[in-house]
Order: C-alpha cells, then sequence, then structure tokens
C-alpha cells in the first residue's frame, strides 16, 4: 500500500530558537506533498516498501536540504505532535488496525 500523500507531515527541517523542552529542539516545515522533496521521499518509499516511516531533514542558509534519517521505527516526540496538532502514535495505530483489520468496525471502550 503506498503511503498516503494526504497525511504528510514532517517534524524536522531544522533547528528552533528558544525553550528548553524536547518540542522546543525541531521546527515544523514548510514541507508540503507536493514539494519535490517531498515526492523524492514518496518515490523512496514506495521503491522500497516503506509504509511508515519519520524522514528528518535539515536546511542551510543556502536553501539546500540534507537528509540525515530515516525511521523505520519511532522517536516520535509527542510534546511536538502537539505543538503542529498530530498525534502521530495515534495515527500510525489507525493505520496497523486498518491494514491489520480491515473488515473491522473501530469501537470506542471507555476506561
Amino acid at each position: 500500500m503506498p503511503p498516503n500523500r494526504e497525511s504528510l507531515w514532517t517534524g524536522a527541517g531544522g533547528a528552533g530558537a528558544g525553550g528548553t523542552g524536547a518540542a522546543d529542539l525541531f521546527s515544523p516545515s514548510p514541507l508540503t506533498a507536493g514539494d519535490p522533496l517531498a515526492q523524492r521521499y514518496i518515490r523512496l518509499c514506495i521503491e522500497e516498501g516503506i509504509e511508515i516511516a519519520g524522514i528528518e531533514f535539515v536546511e542551510d542558509a543556502r536553501g539546500n536540504r540534507y537528509t540525515y534519517d530515516i525511521n523505520g521505527t519511532t522517536n516520535y516526540n509527542q510534546a511536538f505532535g502537539a505543538r503542529i496538532g498530530v498525534d502521530g502514535m495515534r495515527a500510525v495505530a489507525r493505520y496497523v488496525r486498518r491494514v491489520a483489520m480491515p473488515g473491522l468496525r473501530p469501537q470506542r471502550i471507555a476506561c
């Protein structure tokens, strides 16, 4: 199953300024699904059969972008996710449920 181009988001793109929390170490990227770099990432994932990945890059002062990490496992930062409005763990859980149990209807369980 190819990556969902509509749900593409990034949490890297350069170091953030100020603050001391883990969420302050990264800044949201202006990268969109139509960006040539995103298109290269999508092609790479399709060609290599990668369905879920975290891809990190930095951009220098000249606008050159360097990919430095492709995570097949998570180093997800929940504080940063909350800052940009993304619940990455929930998205992964929903994806796994959809792929592993395609006929299962979601149920709410009271905790």
